[in-house]
């Protein structure tokens, strides 16, 4: 009986000797090379040898199972981390783009304004992107006249300043051909036309001013209300019909039309930055608040000052709301003399 159980005993330790082979074949030795493949993975982040050794890992249990999926896991990461880098490098070129192209459409705009004493002049132009649509330019045409112009393109971003660097540049060109202020509208739009597949627009007030008599004669391509000053009346908005804005269709006939400004009046204009812009409540600043602000701006006041008084009411209507669209201002105050 001794004898059996020790025979028995003996082939017990034998078979669990046998199991725990197996168990370290089976489980313990794949499950210490798994754990040590994902400690080196982490530590080198080398995805091809952590795939290699994982597919060695032949254990047709969970442990191989586990195996497999942390080599599928392995492989979707370095993907993952391959298309973040991509993505990190194309926002990197495109913000760069973008500062390039901010600093072209900064350049294009007038810098020096005409010392000239017949009158004072100011301008300003906040995007509400790197880049914008909106522009503003001026110009001595000859000795007597001065060209003033405001325009707002449709969109945002690079398409925008694309378009807007094309429209200033024909709008130029063609002003200083000659003709009134329609005649240039017209001319510019048919040129703005040819080839727009894009179906892009942009409105314009463009005022070509006599500096000798203070004749203004301006024409208005879909754009803002312009405001005037004259004589002792305070800004007020010329609520005159609107032409088509240029791009939009092809020979579209425009329409002048004549001020007459003595010493101090005054002509203010602005693209919808300025009256659409909205607070928290989603209100816009509007064409009534813009009246508003202008009617109490004083008749000493600097366009400079003007152009702040603007957009200090603009700012404080909004408040921490994010500037939504370009806003851009000019002024001027015809001063045919000494200032």
């Amino acid at each position: 009986m001794c004898g059996f159980t020790n025979s028995g005993f003996a082939l017990l330790i034998i078979t669990g000797l046998i199991l725990l082979g197996f168990l370290y074949l089976i489980v313990l030795r794949p499950l210490s090379g798994l754990k040590a493949i994902v400690v080196d993975y982490q530590k080198n982040k080398d995805s091809e040898k952590a795939a290699l050794q994982l597919s060695r890992i032949r254990s047709r249990n969970e442990i191989g199972m586990f195996a497999d999926q942390f080599s599928i896991l392995i492989q979707e990461m370095e993907r993952y981390t391959q298309e973040v880098a991509r993505l990190a490098g194309e926002k990197e070129r495109a913000a760069t783009e973008l500062k390039v192209a901010a600093g072209i459409q900064k350049q294009m705009l007038p810098g020096e304004i005409p010392d000239r004493e017949e009158f004072s002049l100011y301008a300003s132009m906040n995007p509400a992107k790197e880049v914008g649509g909106d522009f503003f330019d001026f110009y001595l045409i000859d000795d007597d006249h001065l060209a003033l112009t405001i325009a707002d393109v449709s969109g945002k971003g690079i398409p925008a300043a694309l378009f807007m660097a094309v429209s200033k540049t024909i709008l130029k060109n063609r002003t200083l051909l000659g003709g009134t202020p329609a005649q240039i509208l017209a001319d510019s739009n048919n040129q703005l036309c040819e080839g727009n597949e894009r179906n892009m627009f942009v409105t314009v007030w463009l005022g070509i001013l006599r500096l000798s008599t203070g004749q203004l004669i301006c024409a208005n391509a879909g754009h803002e209300y312009p405001a005037v000053r004259i004589g002792q009346a305070p800004f007020g908005l010329i609520k005159s019909r609107h032409g088509v804005a240029l791009g939009a269709m092809e020979n579209v006939r425009y329409r002048d039309e004549c001020f007459q400004l003595a010493p101090g009046d005054a002509v203010f204009v602005y693209t919808d930055g300025v009256t659409e812009a909205n607070n928290a409540d989603q209100m816009l600043f509007s064409e009534e608040r813009l009246s508003g602000v202008l009617e109490h701006i004083k008749k000493e006041d600097t366009p400079e000052m003007i152009l702040e008084t603007v957009r200090s009411a603009v700012d404080e209507f909004t408040g921490d709301t994010p500037q939504f669209d370009d806003l851009t201002m000019m002024c001027l105050v015809y001063r045919p003399g000494p200032r």
